[in-house]
């Protein structure tokens, strides 16, 4: 039981100390006014969400009107 524990918390240390150095560069230079593009990344992605979603929206608009 002790060596999963110890398994556990060496596993978080490797994946969660890379997402805080990253969360804290990215507030930095935003304090600073510096960008990584990580808005215009997350943009990006919503426009393709919303493109791949809208057909079936669409479509589905259409049967309860018509319904």
């Amino acid at each position: 039981m002790g060596g999963l524990l110890a398994l556990g918390s060496i596993m978080s240390m490797i994946t969660l100390t890379p997402f805080f150095v990253f969360l804290f560069s990215i507030v930095f230079m935003a304090s600073i006014g510096k960008s990584f593009g990580v808005r215009r990344l997350y943009v990006n992605l919503l426009v393709k969400i919303f493109e791949v979603s809208r057909p079936n929206a669409e479509v589905v608009l259409i049967v309860y009107v018509s319904a």
